[in-house]
């Protein structure tokens, strides 16, 4: 599968450094924390996935993270839908780290429980969307109140 756009770049130095109760990649140019709330619900919404599944899901989701320069932060869920904490490189394309984590994920755990769950749906485990929304350290209030308060000597 193509992961162009899923990888940071060659050749580029990363640290990283600890501010607050936040991990900051520290790159050549640039100090990023990007991590997004993740939400993937199975096909149909069934309820397919007990915790043996589960266990092997959350075990699949952060190998192939890591595949892509990417961490699980946070990872749980119910039986038709997971939940994850996603910290991803600047250089990510979001729709394509989704993308190769929801086939990838299904691939292994089709492989390892079989298909007989979905009928005529054989290969699929995932519904074709998913929810993003991208979290950080501080509140939309807070960040607001900060810029609101640039320029001024208070």
């Amino acid at each position: 599968m193509d992961t162009d756009g899923c990888l940071p770049q060659k050749g580029f130095q990363m640290t990283t450094k600890r501010i607050g109760n936040l991990d900051f990649e520290c790159r050549s140019h640039c100090v990023v924390h990007l991590t997004v709330h993740v939400v993937l619900c199975t096909k149909f919404r069934k309820k397919i996935l007990t915790p043996t599944i589960s266990k092997s899901l959350y075990t699949a989701i952060t190998e192939i993270a890591k595949e892509l320069q990417c961490s699980i932060l946070e990872i749980n869920g119910e039986s038709d839908h997971i939940h994850f904490l996603l910290s991803y490189p600047p250089t990510a394309q979001l729709a394509k780290l989704v993308s190769i984590l929801k086939a990838k994920s299904a691939q292994i755990i089709l492989n390892i429980y079989g298909s007989q769950f979905w009928g005529n749906h054989a290969r699929t485990l995932w519904s074709s969307g998913y929810f993003l929304c991208s979290v950080g350290g501080a509140t939309l209030e807070i960040l607001k109140r900060y810029i609101e308060n640039q320029g001024t000597d208070s």
